[in-house]
């Protein structure tokens, strides 16, 4: 893995962990060599869940990125987005 991979991972999860403080967040994804990257973000309040974010990128560097840009969207709305990007 190289630094630029690492350190974009690790901005995400400061972000993400830090959103999930605060809402009942939940995180998926799937990466693979055949398809696209896939970020999803789901939030639960109450007895629904929404998808906040979901990102579909080729490059996995790409898909966090996208997908931090709309979990700092959300946060600077007061968590009331639903996005997607890809």
């Amino acid at each position: 893995m190289d630094e630029e991979y690492k350190a974009t991972i690790k901005r995400f999860f400061e972000l993400y962990r830090e959103l999930q403080k605060k809402n009942n967040l939940r995180f998926h994804c799937s990466f693979s060599e055949y398809r696209d990257g896939v970020i999803e973000i789901w939030e639960q309040k109450g007895s629904v869940k929404s998808c906040i974010c979901k990102v579909e990128e080729k490059e996995d560097i790409a898909c966090y990125e996208k997908a931090m840009g709309i979990l700092m969207m959300h946060s600077w709305e007061g968590g009331s987005c639903d996005r997607k990007a890809g």
